[in-house]
C-alpha cells in the first residue's frame, strides 16, 4: 500500500479543572456532572499523524481543539464517552468525528458488550507497553489549583503516547493483553490503513 493512501488520524486526552466529587453524593453524579462539563477542562492534549508532533490546549481553546478533532478523519481516545461528552459540553454543540477508535470499547466488544474489569488504560499500557502510568487522571484537579501545570501536561501527553502506542500495536497484531490474557480484538478493517 503506498503512503498517500494511509488514513491520518488524531490522539488526544483530556483533563478536567475542578474537583466537584464533595458536592456529589454519588459516584455516578460526579460523573454525569464532569461529562456535562461541570469540572471544566484544564489541560488537552493531542497527537496527529500529520505533523507528528503534540498540540496542547485549555479551557480557552477548547474550541480550537473541537476543530482540529474535527479536522481528521479518524480520532482516538480512551473511554470517548467521557472526553467527548465533556468536549461537547464546553463547546455546547454535538462534535462531528467520522470515526472513533476507542480500545475500552474493542475490548467491551470483544466481552460481548459487557464491561470488562481491568482494562485501563493505565493497566493495558503496562501490559502491551511496558509502561506504567505515573499518576491518576483523579489527580488533574488539584495539579490544576496548585499550579502544576507542567506535571499536569507530561501527565495528560504521557496518556496520549500510551494510547497512540496501544492503538499501533492493536493495528499491526490484531491482539492486545487484557486482564484475562490475549484478546482478539473487533477491530475495524479500515485500521491497518491508519498512518
Amino acid at each position: 500500500m503506498s503512503e498517500t493512501s494511509k488514513i491520518d488520524w488524531i490522539v488526544f486526552d483530556i483533563e478536567t479543572a475542578r474537583d466537584i466529587e464533595a458536592s456529589c453524593a454519588t459516584k455516578g453524579e460526579m460523573w454525569q456532572r464532569l461529562r456535562a462539563g461541570e469540572g471544566g477542562l484544564s489541560v488537552a492534549v493531542t497527537w496527529d499523524s500529520r505533523t507528528q508532533d503534540y498540540e496542547l490546549y485549555d479551557g480557552w481553546t477548547v474550541d480550537e481543539l473541537a476543530e482540529r478533532l474535527e479536522s481528521f478523519p479518524v480520532s482516538c481516545v480512551f473511554n470517548h464517552h467521557f472526553d467527548v461528552d465533556v468536549i461537547e459540553s464546553l463547546i455546547g454543540r454535538r462534535l462531528v468525528l467520522p470515526q472513533v477508535v476507542d480500545p475500552l470499547e474493542w475490548f467491551r466488544q470483544a466481552n460481548g458488550e459487557k464491561p470488562v474489569k481491568g482494562s485501563r488504560l493505565s493497566l493495558l499500557a503496562e501490559w502491551n507497553l511496558g509502561l506504567p502510568k505515573e499518576g491518576n487522571g483523579a489527580d488533574a484537579p488539584h495539579l490544576f489549583t496548585d499550579g502544576k501545570i507542567a506535571h499536569l501536561v507530561r501527565y495528560c501527553r504521557g496518556d496520549v503516547q500510551r494510547l497512540r502506542d496501544l492503538v499501533r500495536l492493536a493495528r499491526d497484531n490484531g491482539t492486545l493483553l487484557g486482564p484475562n490474557g490475549l484478546v482478539e480484538l473487533p477491530l475495524p478493517s479500515w485500521l491497518k490503513d491508519l498512518a
